[in-house]
């Protein structure tokens, strides 16, 4: 059980994001592709720990550290698939709650020249 000071946890990402990660977290511990399942605040030792997997894996690795940031999409934080513990403040709760997000698809189109 080690101490991580600080640790950015990031779930999804786009290979071509991977040049910013390395170039903004020179000096962060950065972890890609790991499913979130919990964040628990120890206010008293003033950390947090996170329980996540990573991709294709089956242990659950828990990474304990003074500050974390952990991104989720709106879908994922309204079926509680992340555990916060404490829970999230009634007001951010709501606010997630309220989000409406459907499907989407991003189609790109190259042509062999211009028609418009």
């Amino acid at each position: 059980d080690r101490l991580l000071m600080p640790t950015l946890l990031y779930c999804p990402y786009h290979d071509d994001q991977e040049a910013i990660f390395q170039t903004l977290g020179r000096d962060v511990d950065i972890r890609t592709r790991w499913a979130v399942s919990r964040v628990q605040v120890d206010e008293e030792r003033r950390t947090a720990t996170v329980t996540a997997r990573r991709a294709r894996q089956d242990a659950d690795v828990e990474v304990r550290a003074r500050a974390v940031v952990v991104t989720a999409s709106i879908p994922a934080l309204q079926r509680h698939t992340i555990d916060f513990i404490p829970p999230l403040p009634q007001d951010k709760a709501a606010a997630i709650a309220s989000l409406e997000c459907s499907s989407a698809l991003k189609v790109i189109c190259k042509f062999s020249h211009r028609f418009w």
